[in-house]
């Protein structure tokens, strides 16, 4: 009995102590795999947040990027208001206004500009241009937006939100700049470039990519929407549901703090509700990046504010999957510690592993963004040794990135410039305000030519705040700041015309009194006499130079630019006396080919004379010193006349004939040309009805053929002459 008992004793302590191990080791592992999930739980919403950080910190990268684009853009825009506003400003022919304004939209069509134009006093529009099918803004609409602009350069005044059936909302802008008065009237005209606002944007913001469905948005300092990928959203108020019933910004706590900092034009980060995305999901949580556009062409409009927004689901995902199999992976494991730890092991490999996948992807893109920007884009350390030198450096500076990288930009500067100093201060500068925006620089390229360039440059710090280099966005501006030349030299040669003219009159004066004198001296001696004979001599040299006077004179008197009828051959005759000792002083053979009784022509002789003046001049620049043979033909034909100039010089090579009649385009010299001659000649033709073609064989591209060109002028025959006879050659 006592053995039975001691032997229950014994069992129960035992199935105790046993159950006590089993419960305690239990609990321990509970334990531990409970704080295990909590330390997983914690780090990859660490892990988590630190991707979204770095994926907001990208977007906003983008987000600067595109609104230095935009920045520069409007500055595109407003430099070609202004180049062109000078040129108005000169005493030009009509001709030359229009050709510039239809230059000018050329130029600027790419940046959003669907019209331009020159507004009277009254309202009334005098000049424009434009190829859009968008309705145009009533004139005196557009000179009441303009007379509210202020002093300075030209600024974009309000914007105006027009819909179309059908088609893509248009946002209506303006950019204004005064003129001169015309004639007597002292009041100021109006140059005005209005821009599709959504247009210029889309033409940037839509090539922006963030993730698998970021994209980007632009808008102004009321909240409303300049740019989105739904059109319905455009001109509506982000904070506003349009026709859809959903916004783009919910207005919770969150969502007013983003309101308060995106109308204040503040820059950075952050996350919101929403209620649209690409592919028509809605309610989805997304990360923000924006910055604003700041430039003096919004001055009156107040800044843009630049965004990207990627939903943020495409970055929590990633994590969320992973630790969902992690979690799954340790369920099985209860009461196998050491294959639990093992298999925690393996999870934070595959985890680092897919976290590097994810950030090389991330630098991909910000590669990809780097070398395929058109710009020069530039990462130095704080003691300028380049860190970061884009495919666009490469195209402006002609150094590789194996080149430059680890250097300075010392080789970059002009000799003469002392670039330690410069250096010294462009970075206290930029410390000093932040950044700098379109500085205009001189550098050298690899092979030595000096460029003109508009440099930005801006801080870039790391998380702490602390600076860990710069960031440098360069442009290539030498050929724009040709142009403005070019302009320049176009308005001078306007004033010497006037002053030509001046002159003429004022030497005619004493003409006239030596061949009155002259007169009355002939009349006291005999005609045999000697003194007779040095009179007669004195009186056709003096009648010669009042005939050079005259044709002077003649030429350089603005012509009004009404259609006359005009004499083909007298024309021709005037011009050849005109350029007669030229011709002899180049040994240039000048041949003359028109019949008497050629008819009539539409046309004004004066701007007739200028554009066979013209082509004659460009026939001896081509012929040189050498010298050569020059043609000048004309016949009737079919209803018209045809008026050839040929010459034997060294003809226009294939490469460019598609280009001689642009505007300020020329072979010349710097000094030479303006390149405004055959755009003249063409813009003079066309006005009468008319056309002008040309045939030539250059040396360059057939050396071993005779080389020459011919310019063919065609006019139509005068209402009223097409019956009578005329000859044709």
């Amino acid at each position: 009995m006592r053995t039975l008992k001691r032997r229950l004793q014994e069992n129960f302590w035992r199935l105790l102590r046993s159950r006590a191990i089993l419960w305690a080791g239990t609990i321990l592992f509970v334990v531990f795999f409970l704080v295990s999930l909590v330390l997983v739980y914690i780090n990859a919403t660490i892990m988590r947040d630190r991707i979204q950080d770095d994926f907001n910190q990208q977007q906003l990268f983008l987000a600067r990027q595109a609104a230095s684009w935009i920045e520069g853009a409007l500055l595109d825009v407003s430099g070609e208001v202004n180049s062109v506003a000078q040129l108005f400003r000169a005493p030009l022919p009509d001709t030359v206004r229009t050709l510039a304004l239809a230059a000018m939209y050329e130029r600027t069509r790419s940046r959003g500009v669907i019209e331009v134009g020159v507004i009277g006093p009254d309202g009334s529009l005098l000049y424009g241009a434009s190829g859009d099918s968008t309705p145009p803004w009533p004139a005196g609409e557009v000179f009441e937006v303009c007379r509210g602009a202020g002093p300075g350069g030209p600024s974009l005044g309000p914007l105006r939100v027009q819909r179309r059936p059908g088609r893509e909302p248009v946002i209506n802008a303006v950019l204004c700049a005064p003129l001169p008065g015309e004639g007597k009237d002292s009041r100021k005209c109006l140059l005005f470039a209005r821009l599709d606002v959504r247009r210029l944007l889309a033409s940037i913001t839509l090539s922006l990519h963030s993730g698998e469905s970021g994209y980007a948005f632009v808008l102004d300092r009321e909240g409303r929407f300049l740019q989105h990928p739904n059109p319905g959203f455009v001109g509506v108020s982000a904070f506003s549901a349009p026709d859809e019933g959903e916004c783009e910004i919910r207005l919770d706590e969150e969502g007013e703090r983003l309101r308060e900092r995106l109308l204040s034009a503040d820059e950075g980060t952050a996350a919101y509700s929403c209620g649209w995305r690409p592919g028509g999901e809605k309610g989805v949580r997304k990360l923000i990046a924006f910055t604003p556009v700041r430039s003096p062409v919004l001055a009156r409009s107040g800044p843009w504010e630049v965004a990207i927004a990627a939903p943020s689901s495409g970055v929590a995902s990633a994590i969320s999957r992973v630790y969902l199999r992690h979690v799954v992976l340790e369920i099985p494991l209860v009461g196998l510690l050491f294959l639990f730890i093992f298999l925690a092991v393996l999870f934070q490999q595959q985890r680092s592993q897919a976290l590097t996948e994810r950030v090389g992807l991330q630098e991909e893109y910000i590669e990809s963004i780097l070398q395929n920007s058109v710009d020069a884009i530039i990462f130095s350390d704080p003691e300028h040794r380049v860190q970061i030198w884009n495919r666009g450096a490469e195209e402006v500076f002609g150094y590789t990135a194996a080149e430059m990288i680890g250097q300075t930009f010392h080789r970059l500067l002009p000799p003469e410039v002392d670039a330690d100093e410069e250096l010294r201060k462009l970075k206290e500068e930029v410390e000093r305000v932040g950044a700098i925006r379109n500085r205009i620089a001189q550098r050298i390229t690899k092979d030595g030519r000096r460029i003109q360039v508009s440099l930005s440059r801006s801080l870039v710090r790391d998380r702490e705040g602390h600076v860990i280099g710069s960031t440098a966005v360069v442009r290539d501006i030498t050929e724009q700041l040709e142009v403005d030349q070019r302009i320049y030299h176009a308005e001078k040669l306007a004033s010497i015309g006037v002053l030509a003219a001046g002159v003429a009159h004022e030497m005619n004066n004493p003409l006239g009194v030596i061949l009155g004198f002259t007169d009355l001296l002939l009349e006291r001696f005999p005609e045999d006499s000697e003194e007779y004979r040095d009179l007669k001599t004195i009186e056709e040299n003096a009648n010669h130079a009042k005939r050079i006077v005259d044709n002077l004179l003649g030429f350089a008197r603005r012509s009004e630019g009404r259609e006359t009828y005009l004499d083909v051959g007298q024309s021709i005759r005037r011009v050849h006396g005109i350029v007669r000792d030229v011709l002899l002083n180049k040994r240039v053979n000048f041949d003359i080919e028109v019949p008497e009784d050629l008819p009539a022509v539409r046309g004004d002789s004066r701007e007739f004379q200028q554009v066979i003046l013209n082509l004659i001049n460009n026939a001896l620049a081509a012929m040189g010193p050498e010298g050569g043979t020059l043609k000048v033909r004309a016949r009737r034909r079919n209803g018209e006349v045809e008026v050839e100039v040929s010459d034997t010089g060294s003809g226009i090579p294939d490469r460019i004939k598609q280009r001689i009649f642009d505007p300020f385009f020329t072979t010349k010299s710097v000094g030479e040309g303006t390149g405004l001659g055959l755009s003249l000649c063409y813009g003079i033709v066309k006005k009468f009805g008319g056309r002008i073609e040309f045939t030539s064989v250059s040396r360059e591209d057939h050396p071993e053929a005779e080389s020459g060109t011919t310019f063919t002028v065609t006019l139509p025959v005068a209402s009223g002459e097409e019956n009578s006879p005329g000859g044709e050659a």
